[in-house]
């Protein structure tokens, strides 16, 4: 859930957590709110917004719309830190 500060999806600590274990820079922009992503997650030269969902849950219309609307790099719904490997080796890097 996002706005409320402090609370987060179950999935957030385990891929900021999963990513900075493998490398990458990571900043944590879970109090944000207002449908900003969660994490910005940088490997290799490549940069990437993570929002952070629990199994079964969704964007909210606000990080629906953010999401759509940015035209920058990936702005990626990730499950777990599999997603954004995934995502980054779909790009051509090494995980």
């Amino acid at each position: 859930m996002r706005g409320i500060r402090g609370r987060r999806d179950s999935t957030h600590a385990p891929i900021r957590d999963g990513l900075r274990a493998r490398g990458w820079t990571v900043e944590d922009n879970g109090d944000a709110g207002r449908g900003l992503p969660d994490l910005i997650a940088g490997k290799g030269g490549a940069t990437y917004l993570v929002e952070c969902k629990s199994p079964g849950k969704r964007e909210t219309p606000q990080q629906q719309a953010k999401r759509l609307a940015w035209r920058g790099g990936p702005w990626i719904v990730a499950y777990s830190v599999d997603d954004v490997l995934a995502e980054h080796r779909a790009r051509g890097f090494a995980a």
